[in-house]
């Protein structure tokens, strides 16, 4: 047998495998699969007063101007203009709303919660905590901290993740600008109008077309 022929047989066969694989993983349940091969999918309790990162490309952690500066690189959190319970609510309804996720710790009192949040396709996994602080009246910070139980390199998927719910509360809640200014909700801004394409007529209104004129009878005949 040739070795282009044996490689073509190898490919097929792990392709083959791969399939079977992925097969039963679905039918046995993804996230069941991982729990039984990795042990519970929750990572544990974490503290945004002492913290640590993995030390692997696996994790993303964002936190207020000025605050978890020794832990490498920080994602800035906005500091908002609401109360912390309003922040709190905000947060765990866009968490639920934008991944698949299982509640795992909810404390309201401390602004505390906790859940392990499950990727789209694979189901892979990871623990995302958040945390909400009274920064006064009116206003509230915000910790969060996503961080992989498998693997040791994430693609990028934890700071897409916070990246993602921090969008969405830009859109919900106010913030209060560095200069001290409030900035609305995006949701409160309104849509530009359409702008036609290059090369087409620009949109027209919805209006009837004007009456042509009626013939004037004093005018001479041709």
């Amino acid at each position: 047998m040739s070795s282009l022929k044996f490689l073509v047989l190898l490919l097929v066969s792990v392709a083959f495998v791969a399939g079977l694989a992925a097969a039963g993983a679905v039918a046995y349940g993804r996230e069941a699969l991982w729990e039984d091969l990795f042990g519970p999918p929750d990572l544990g309790a974490y503290s945004f007063d002492k913290p640590t990162r993995t030390g692997k490309p696996n994790d993303a952690l964002a936190c207020p101007a000025g605050t978890c500066l020794d832990v490498g690189t920080v994602m800035e959190t906005h500091l908002f203009a609401v109360d912390a319970p309003v922040l709190y609510a905000a947060v765990r309804e866009e968490m639920a709303d934008a991944f698949r996720i299982r509640m795992v710790e909810e404390d309201p009192q401390r602004g505390h919660m906790r859940a392990v949040v499950f990727t789209p396709l694979v189901r892979l996994p990871d623990t995302l905590t958040a945390e909400v602080r009274s920064a006064g009246p009116g206003r509230s910070s915000l910790y969060l901290y996503s961080r992989s139980k498998i693997g040791y390199a994430d693609l990028g998927t934890n700071e897409a993740r916070l990246k993602t719910l921090l969008r969405h509360l830009r859109w919900t809640l106010p913030r209060v600008a560095p200069d001290g200014s409030m900035v609305p909700a995006r949701k409160d801004v309104q849509p530009e109008p359409p702008v036609a394409a290059p090369g087409l007529d620009a949109p027209q209104a919805d209006t009837p077309a004007a009456a042509a004129p009626l013939p004037d009878p004093s005018a001479p005949k041709t």
